[in-house]
């Protein structure tokens, strides 16, 4: 049985060790219209990535996502959580399959969950060098574990609703928890709090009117749910760094932001 296992892999490495250029085979991803596949470096830099993971990054080029992390693209908390379990994967050198993600599209603006698996990636003298992972959205009718968690419908709530108005009480009794209970458990799911969510949401939606748009600043400012000028420009430059003229100037003709990071 020794000798069987020993005689295959060698056929495999014969053949593999033939092969002009293994990447070939990542071009298979890309006709798989579900799955989002990416790989990233022990920094938890992104080295590869098929076009179904750049749609979801807001990108239309692999080289805008080269050498950058979850951290230039989505809310600390969630980025941090992100990369803490690429290096658990590195770290224990074994595949984690099958892990519950809440993600955010940034192409489209809105949050869904993820099925996500993640394996650790060896250099040839059999050191850990990165991970490589594939994620699949989750329906929610898929779990029901998924589809009866009322904060899924909250976060789904902002998506839609960020334009106006939301109290955290009306959250609340939506989640049907006290608010001092939903903050909690909001930051317990999401790992980050959920004014500094629905800021992010709607800090956002400026940005994507501020690089497709001649729209005026305040007129941005209305339909991204911020009410007060001074108030947006400020939530705005903590979130990305800048002002929304800045941003505009530096980043209307489709240069992918930098975001900064707010760790709280």
């Amino acid at each position: 049985m020794l000798g069987y296992q020993m005689d295959t892999e060698r056929f495999q490495h014969d053949f593999m060790s033939r092969v002009y250029n293994p990447w070939q085979f990542t071009s298979l991803l890309e006709h798989l219209p579900d799955v989002y596949f990416f790989a990233k470096n022990r920094d938890s830099q992104f080295v590869m990535a098929n076009n179904q993971f750049l749609d979801l990054l807001g990108l239309n080029n692999l080289s805008d996502a080269i050498s950058k992390s979850d951290l230039d693209f989505f809310e600390y908390g969630l980025a941090s959580e992100y990369i803490r379990e690429d290096r658990m994967v590195a770290d224990i050198k074994r595949t984690v399959p099958n892990q519950l993600w809440m993600v955010p599209n940034l192409k489209l603006g809105t949050v869904s969950w993820f099925r996500s698996t993640k394996m650790p990636v060896y250099s040839r003298k059999g050191t850990v060098i990165g991970i490589a992972g594939i994620m699949e959205e989750v329906a929610c009718n898929d779990s029901p574990a998924i589809s009866c968690d009322k904060m899924v419908r909250v976060v789904d709530f902002i998506s839609k609703n960020y334009h106006r108005k939301i109290a955290l009480e009306e959250l609340a009794v939506m989640a049907c928890l006290s608010v001092s209970q939903f903050e909690r458990r909001f930051r317990q799911m999401f790992h980050v709090s959920p004014v500094k969510y629905l800021s992010k949401v709607r800090v956002d939606a400026a940005c994507r009117a501020l690089k497709s748009t001649n729209r005026t600043l305040t007129d941005i400012a209305l339909d991204a749910g911020f009410y007060d000028h001074s108030h947006f420009c400020r939530q705005f430059r903590k979130h990305t760094g800048v002002t929304p003229k800045e941003y505009r100037e530096t980043r209307g003709l489709g240069v992918r932001r930098q975001e900064f990071i707010d760790s709280e």
